[in-house]
């Protein structure tokens, strides 16, 4: 029990940090692009808009979180395929 419990807290607190640090990332990457989600009111407001559409996706059922996962794979390959195309 004490291995069981102890694997479930490091599989929750994984993913935990997983979704931080990538969310993360993310603002970073977003920050020159759009100055306002550097740093302040306007990083928070971001992770918490991503947060939310996320966990909304998700309650709704699995269709739609299945879309979401294949939407944001979509605009993530995009800017991939376009690079290629260019080269």
């Amino acid at each position: 029990p004490a291995a069981g419990f102890a694997t479930g807290w490091m599989l929750w607190l994984g993913r935990v940090t997983a979704i931080a640090a990538n969310i993360n990332v993310v603002v970073t990457y977003l920050a020159p692009v759009w100055p306002w989600v550097a740093d302040g009111p306007g990083k928070i407001g971001f992770i918490a808009v991503v947060c939310a559409v996320l966990v909304v996706a998700n309650i709704i059922g699995v269709k739609e979180g299945v879309r979401t996962v294949a939407a944001f794979t979509i605009l993530k390959l995009a800017p991939l395929f376009v690079l290629v195309a260019a080269g």
